[in-house]
Parts: C-alpha cells; sequence; structure tokens
C-alpha cells in the first residue's frame, strides 16, 4: 500500500462524545482515493472532461481506534479487485502507528447526464490489477457481512407491528430533502456527497449518537465499531428522502441497527445502511452492557428478521 494522505486532527471535527466523528475518517479516505484514480489517469479533471462521475455504490468501515483532538493520522491505500465496470479499493487510516480504520469501497464509474454504468477501459483494468493488494485480517468484517443486502423490502414491510409512541420505528424516521446545494449540474447527489449524512446538518458537535443516563447516572453514548452503507439509485435535487431505522440485532454490550433510505419522490429504494454500535461510558472511554432502560426502549423496534 501507498502513503495517500497525511492530517492532523482538527477542533471542527470533534463530535460530542469528544473524538473524531466518523465522517471525517471516510473523508481522509476519499481524499487519499483522488490519487489512487489520478494513478489510473481518472482524476476528477479527466472524468469530467469524458462526461464521468466516480460514484462511491458500497461502503465498508471497520473502526478499530478512537481518535482525538491533535492525532496525527496516515492514509493508506490500494487496489483490492476489478470488474467490466466497479474498482473496488482498500483503504486504512493509521494514528500513532496503531490502525485507526479501516474500509473496502467499491466505485463505479457511470455517466455524469444519467448514472448509468460506464465499462472501464482494459488499461485502466489492467493498471490496476498490476496493483492489487490483499485485505488483511483485521480488517475482515467482523460483525457485518459484504454479501449483497436485501434490497426488495418495502416500507410496509418496515412498519409491521409498529405503533406511534413506543419506541419503535415510527418514531425514528426522519424526512429530509436533497438540497440544491448538495448537486451537480445535472441534478444528481454530487460526487462526493453522502445520503447518510443528508438528515446530520449543522454543527460537528451536535454529531453522533445523542448522549443518555445508564440506570445509575452515568453519562454514556453509541460509538460506532462497523458501518456499512450501499446505495440503490442516486437521488436528484428536491427528491424527498425517508430514513427508517430499526434494530436487527441486540447484544450484552452492542446493536446492529439498518437504516432503509427511501426515495418517497421517486418511489423506490435509494440505499441501506448498516451500524454496529457499542455502548460507551463517556467518562471512562470504556465499552459497557447496554443499560436496561436503554435495552426496553431498543426492543420495541427490534426485528432481527428484517436481517
Amino acid at each position: 500500500m501507498r502513503l495517500l494522505d497525511e492530517s492532523t486532527v482538527q477542533p471542527g471535527e470533534i463530535d460530542g462524545l469528544g473524538h473524531l466523528n466518523v465522517r471525517f475518517y471516510l473523508t481522509r479516505a476519499l481524499r487519499g482515493h483522488e490519487l489512487l484514480m489520478a494513478s489510473l489517469g481518472l482524476d476528477r479533471k479527466t472524468r469530467a472532461t469524458a462526461g464521468a462521475v466516480l460514484n462511491r455504490v458500497d461502503t465498508y468501515c471497520r473502526y478499530h481506534r478512537e481518535q482525538r483532538l491533535g492525532a496525527r493520522l496516515q492514509s493508506y491505500g490500494g487496489w483490492l479487485k476489478t470488474s467490466a465496470d466497479s474498482l473496488t479499493a482498500y483503504h486504512e487510516i493509521r494514528g500513532g502507528g496503531e490502525t485507526a480504520a479501516t474500509f473496502v469501497i467499491e466505485f463505479a464509474l457511470e455517466d455524469l447526464e444519467t448514472h448509468r454504468r460506464l465499462p472501464l477501459a482494459p488499461g485502466v483494468r489492467r493498471k490496476a490489477e498490476s496493483e492489487l493488494v490483499v485485505l488483511p485480517d483485521y480488517a475482515q468484517p467482523r460483525s457485518l457481512s459484504l454479501a449483497p443486502p436485501r434490497l426488495d423490502l418495502e416500507m410496509g414491510a418496515i412498519r409491521q407491528g409498529a405503533s406511534p409512541g413506543d419506541g419503535s420505528v415510527l418514531d425514528r424516521e426522519i424526512e429530509f430533502v436533497i438540497d440544491p446545494s448538495e448537486c451537480d449540474a445535472f441534478g444528481f447527489l454530487r460526487e462526493g456527497e453522502d445520503m447518510k449524512f443528508g438528515a446530520q446538518r449543522g454543527p460537528v458537535e451536535a454529531l453522533g449518537p445523542a448522549k443518555q443516563l445508564t440506570d445509575d447516572g452515568r453519562r454514556f453514548g453509541w460509538v460506532s465499531m462497523e458501518t456499512r452503507s450501499v446505495e440503490a439509485a442516486r437521488p436528484r435535487v428536491g427528491d424527498l428522502l425517508r430514513s427508517m431505522p430499526v434494530e436487527i440485532g441486540l447484544h450484552r454490550k452492542a446493536r446492529h441497527n439498518r437504516r432503509w433510505i427511501f426515495n418517497l419522490t421517486a418511489g423506490r429504494l435509494a440505499g441501506i445502511e448498516d451500524n454496529v454500535v457499542l455502548a460507551f461510558d463517556i467518562e471512562a472511554r470504556r465499552a459497557i452492557e447496554i443499560p436496561a432502560s436503554a435495552r426496553e426502549q431498543l426492543q420495541a423496534r427490534h426485528l432481527p428478521e428484517l436481517a
């Protein structure tokens, strides 16, 4: 793997749990990825000239160690595999000589005006395949799977049995509109913009999971251990999206949340996000068992059959 990016964690990147927010690990990986693309002759300017856009269609991340203000980070990367119309890359963020986060990201080259996939030139594939790296054991999925997720569910199936006021799916739904400032000249969500952050506008310090109290009064929150985001269809300007979260796994210290994002304007699924999070004592900076009161609320929207 090659060194692609070096940076320092800035104050504006620290969230409400006092550490680097998850979006800024991805920011660093994507900065490095542009250098990988340039090495294949597919830098941003070349893509624009060819009327193509690089779309991130499947993003898996495993978080290893939290990073605090001022930490020096290095981003490494390389190619894992290619197909006729996609490239899959491995990216690793390191801090203090230790692994902070690892990514497996599939990118597709798409037509700028229609977002239909474009074939990769044979020379591009040969170049990438001459530089393949192996996914390290420590970067392999621990709780999630990289198999294709279910894309056939409709909103009614997710809401089945839910009722307002019991902490279930209906109480957790969020709607948001794709803003013009997030879109390209053809009205699609712009290259590099992420649907998962569409409902998280605001100051970074207010981001991250809401802080709660344990049953004995200690502050705790939820820290991400693994995430996966799969795009089904790129949204457009003005599209109304609805985010519907369900717990598909509850464990002693962790939970597996799956969030379906439906495009209500287009009448189809836009994407799926998986997040395995750990109950985290904010003062002690350690994992704890999920408090009984929190578990009771989570149980109201625990639907493992939707996994």
